[in-house]
Order: C-alpha cells, then structure tokens, then sequence
C-alpha cells in the first residue's frame, strides 16, 4: 500500500492537502473535503442540540442545515446544492433525534451480535463497512446505501 501511494502522484496530493490544507477554508477554491465536512458536522450538531429528543422532523433536516449555512457563510447555502451531514449518525439524531439514533444504533448492533454469534463473518464485514462509511457520509439517504445494507443482511439471514 505504502508503494502505491508513493507512487501515485494524486494520492500523494490528496494525503499531502489533508495536513496542509487551511481546515477552516469553506469557499475561495481553498476548501478540502475535510473543511466542508466539517462546516457540516458543526451544523448538524448544533440542530441536534436545539432538538435533541425528537429532532427536526423526516424532510426538514436539510432545511435546517441550509439555514444554518447561511449563518456560517457556507457556499453550500445554495438551493443548487442542499448539502446533508455527510455523516449518517448526525444526520440521523438530527432528522428523529435521540430516539431515531437508538434505533439505527439497534438496526447495526442487533446483527451484528447475531453474526459475531453464528461466526457469519460476511454480515460481519458488511455492517462494520456501512458503520464506518457512515461517519464519512449518509449512506441511508441514498438508495445505493439502503440496497447495500438490505443486500447483506438479506444474504446472511437467508441462508440460515
């Protein structure tokens, strides 16, 4: 792994940009993909914290962060983009609140107990992926997410 990026002058680049890059850049072209995560994150946390139990409601969490762009200046404000969190926990707890985090929380550890259980080492993989991709990005507000988690967990609980 070590050698393909030594050797690959894009990810040298992109590996390079995270350490040196302005994190706080969110327009001007200076902006990394680590800045406007950020810009998101924040915003997301703090309409968690103004609706922390039932959040602010299915179809009105985008609304919510465009506002709150548009406090913090964001270029993302603009209706051609409406950015989501860009992290499923947050967008999750921001969208249902508390309770709609405990139960995607349920819908990751259930399983994934069943599986370290019955030594189902596929579902393990699968759900330990879509959890960590989940802090990078909202796979549930895509369907290519939805169908990849109904995928796996309907593979491994078919043949049992």
């Amino acid at each position: 792994m070590y050698v393909t990026i030594t050797q690959s002058n894009y990810l040298n680049d992109r590996i390079a940009t995270l350490f040196t890059s302005d994190i706080s850049a969110i327009d001007g072209g200076k902006e990394t993909g680590l800045s406007i995560r950020i810009v998101k994150w924040k915003c997301s946390l703090v309409g968690i914290m103004e609706a922390p139990f039932f959040g602010t409601g299915t179809g009105d969490a985008v609304d919510y962060l465009v506002s709150c762009y548009e406090k913090e200046n964001f270029w993302g404000q603009y209706p051609q983009y409406r950015f989501n969190s860009h992290n499923q926990y947050l967008e999750t707890t921001l969208t249902l609140g508390i309770t709609g985090l405990i139960s995607l929380m349920g819908c990751l550890v259930l399983p994934f107990r069943l599986a370290i259980k019955r030594r189902d080492y596929q579902l393990l993989s699968c759900i330990a992926l879509f959890s960590f991709c989940c802090l990078t990005e909202s796979l549930l507000e895509r369907q290519w997410g939805i169908v990849f988690l109904t995928f796996c967990f309907h593979l491994s609980f078919d043949e049992n």
